[in-house]
């Protein structure tokens, strides 16, 4: 059997952007697994839980609306949670005869630009997957309902495919075997770099498309959104409520912020580790995932 495709998010196994986009990449004869949240988990960063166990759960109901080679199973978890269970033994459980060579996070409902890639668990299981040696990849639509799933799912499925191009079809870096012995080779060229720090773990990407997307897929920075008014006061004077919160956006060029308004997706490449860690790239060759091919893509992915 081949490998196959995890595919996780922080809406819930039972929301329609996970749906949506493992019905298109079974339809483009991909292999997918997914292991998602029992529940809604949204804004849950990377938070695990310790000390508690976790009821891992097969959704036949699920799997059998998408086809037949489609497996799916919920945890009574956080998307972190669904990670980490997963790819320290128990998708070797219950899916022994192969391995993941890609992990999917998406397609949430809703933007995770600028700040909301700190807050985001859709982001965190990205770049959980890939603290784990495994190429990741985190997907999101800019609305909030089912409206601008469609062209989130092209676009996603379009990023897929570019990187399955370039990843191995087995992640001779999951589980780092070799800790931290495998790391950035500075002779090569600056695209061959990135597309090795792919395939190890070290960076992942993040992206974005909008409602009235224009068909092309632009390279972008962390841009800049605050959010203020977030807090309000419960009726009883001692309970509070975050929700409500006003956006000001603050376009630079470049950015994903600034891309998405201008109706492109933004892709971000991330990296996996922070500043300082050997690990991390650092922001010299990372900058050279802003270069574009012809097509408006990112050069070092095309």
């Amino acid at each position: 059997m081949s490998n196959y495709i995890l595919i996780t998010n922080d809406d819930g196994v039972d929301s329609p952007g996970i749906f949506s986009i493992s019905q298109a990449l079974i339809e483009r004869g991909y292999r997918i697994v997914i292991l998602a949240p029992e529940v809604n988990n949204s804004a849950s960063g990377m938070s695990i839980t310790l000390g508690q166990e976790l009821a891992l759960k097969e959704r036949q109901d699920i799997a059998d609306s998408l086809g037949e080679s489609a497996r799916v199973f919920s945890l009574g978890g956080s998307p972190c949670d669904c990670i980490i269970v997963g790819l320290s033994g128990a998708l070797d459980d219950v899916v022994p005869d192969a391995k993941p060579m890609l992990c999917v996070s998406g397609v949430n409902l809703g933007p995770n630009v600028s700040v909301d890639v700190l807050h985001s668990g859709t982001v965190g299981a990205a770049r959980e997957a890939a603290l784990y040696g495994l190429p990741s990849i985190a997907t999101s639509s800019t609305e909030f309902t089912t409206q601008g799933l469609d062209q989130a799912v092209h676009a996603a499925v379009q990023v897929i495919e570019l990187v399955l191009n370039i990843i191995p079809d087995v992640a001779d870096n999951l589980l780092r075997p070799q800790l931290g012995e495998i790391r950035d080779v500075q002779t090569l060229g600056n695209s061959a770099r990135l597309r090795a720090a792919l395939c190890r773990g070290d960076v992942f990407l993040n992206l974005n498309t909008p409602l009235e997307w224009n068909g092309e897929i632009r390279p972008s920075k962390v841009g800049m959104k605050w959010y203020r008014n977030a807090l309000h006061r419960g009726s009883d004077g001692s309970t509070y409520l975050i929700d409500g919160v006003e956006i000001i956006n603050q376009p630079e060029e470049n950015c994903d912020v600034g891309t998405i308004l201008n109706g492109s997706s933004s892709l971000t490449l991330c990296p996996t580790w922070p500043e300082g860690h050997p690990l991390n790239l650092g922001a010299g060759i990372l900058s050279h995932a802003m270069e574009v091919a012809e097509s408006g893509s990112p050069k070092w992915l095309c």
